[in-house]
């Protein structure tokens, strides 16, 4: 047989396999099992998240012959809202054959004309199921004229016609397009589901009979779904790209090198440099990773990334959460964030980023680079305010006899550190300006 990639072969088909979509698949599954079902849906969010897939999903659930019609009983009917993947609407929704549910993409589909022909096809009843159900993908991209042919089918649609809208920027449909919908936003899938959804096709792959048995570390999943950025289709790609490659161990190393991904322990060299405020070392390791073929733009940003990597360890322990690496490299990212305070990380990240910029239209980027890395390796530690009023303060009361402190201010400062300045900065009360007085104190003719 063919290769088929795994992003097809493992597309959800029922509600309860989508990942990471729980406020939308539970709206969908109570108002397929009541009935109530809207004749336009708006499904927006990024790229990758599901949002085809739910549409999909969701016309077989309202077409499926096993599933009972709203207020029909029968032993031999579906409980619940999924649909049975098994009876003639539901494989020819799947395999893309099914007359009553069209699917079009808005971006090839996107004239009056286009949109003229769809209102003739959905006005006949369904064929087979009941319902016609009118997939539109990139909605967005329909002309202005497309959408007010398709207003008047919204505003008075049949009673057997249901819309979904599918669209990464709902800011571009007409508020009198987006008023007749009932609107679900994707969110982005957490990198610790998408890895999860990883394993879990590894070991169906390992039970399948035509699939590929291959292992894979905990490293190298979460390496994927921080590079797919919340698209489980874009790391179920992935997967397959490094699957494709022959390597039956999946590593860190080996995802790195097949997708092309800088090696991570470059910055940590560069970044215990920067902790260690060696600005040589600093210079050796940035040189040390430019050897090796790294872009000089792919270190700052993956530099910034690992800075950020500490400060969000720095700033709570226990988000692992939010910093996708395996354990051993946790290990080592709590350990090396010791050496900065907060708002030292941030004086850090500043600096890495503002660089980025100026690197992108350079000629010789690596020169910025370099800069950068030296001022950071070089910065001193940064001190808090009220930790410099406390050290004046002490000074202060050293200088003064060691007194006991004044109260302080509303503002902070304490009260007896305000009024030294205040006598440091204005003239002597009762003997007219401060020169004239040293002067007349001076010795007699």
């Amino acid at each position: 047989m063919a290769h088929r990639a795994l992003a097809l072969k493992y597309r959800p088909q029922v509600f309860t396999d989508l990942v990471g979509q729980d406020h939308v698949t539970s709206v969908l599954t109570r108002a397929v099992e009541s009935g109530r079902v809207a004749h336009a849906y708006l499904f927006t969010g990024a790229r990758g998240v599901g949002k085809t897939t739910s549409a999909r999903i969701l016309a077989k659930a309202l077409n499926c012959e096993r599933r009972p019609a709203p207020g029909e009983a029968g032993s031999d009917k579906l409980q619940g809202a999924d649909p049975c993947n098994a009876c003639t609407p539901c494989t020819e929704i799947t395999s893309g054959v099914s007359l009553d549910v069209a699917e079009i993409d808005g971006a090839s589909n996107r004239g009056i004309a286009d949109v003229q022909a769809l209102r003739e096809k959905v006005r006949f009843a369904p064929t087979g199921g009941r319902y016609r159900v009118v997939i539109i993908d990139e909605v967005q991209q329909l002309s202005n004229d497309a959408f007010a042919a398709l207003l008047k089918t919204l505003e008075e649609p049949p009673p057997h016609l249901v819309f979904i809208f599918a669209t990464t920027d709902p800011q571009k449909l007409p508020d009198t397009i987006r008023s007749r919908c009932q609107r679900f936003d994707f969110a982005r899938v957490p990198l610790r589901k998408v890895a999860e959804r990883l394993h879990d096709i590894r070991e169906r792959e390992a039970k399948d009979a035509e699939g590929v048995t291959f292992t894979l570390a905990e490293g190298a999943a979460l390496l994927m779904a921080h590079k797919s950025e919340g698209s489980m289709r874009d790391a179920v790609s992935a997967l397959d790209q490094v699957v494709s490659s022959g390597e039956r161990a999946i590593t860190d190393e080996v995802v790195r090198r097949v997708l092309g991904i800088a090696d991570r322990e470059a910055f940590f060299s560069l970044a215990q440099a920067i902790v260690d405020r060696d600005p040589g070392a600093a210079l050796q390791a940035l040189h040390a990773a430019f050897a090796k073929g790294m872009d000089p733009r792919d270190l700052a940003e993956g530099l910034g990334e690992h800075i950020r990597h500490l400060l969000i360890l720095k700033v709570d322990p226990e988000a692992a959460d939010l910093v996708a690496v395996s354990a051993d490299e946790m290990k080592r990212l709590r350990a090396q964030c010791q050496g900065w305070a907060e708002h030292d990380l941030l004086r850090l990240l500043r600096l890495v980023t503002d660089v980025v910029w100026p690197m992108r239209d350079s000629p010789q980027p690596l020169i910025h680079l370099e800069a950068a890395v030296v001022q950071m390796a070089t910065l001193e530690p940064g001190e808090r305010l009220a930790e410099l009023l406390q050290r004046l303060e002490a000074l202060e009361q050293r200088l003064g006899g060691g007194g006991a402190a004044t109260p302080a201010r509303p503002g902070g400062a304490p009260a007896k550190l305000a009024g030294a300045a205040t006598r440091s900065a204005t003239p002597a009360a009762g003997g007219g300006a401060g020169p004239s007085r040293l002067a007349s104190s001076g010795p007699a003719g």
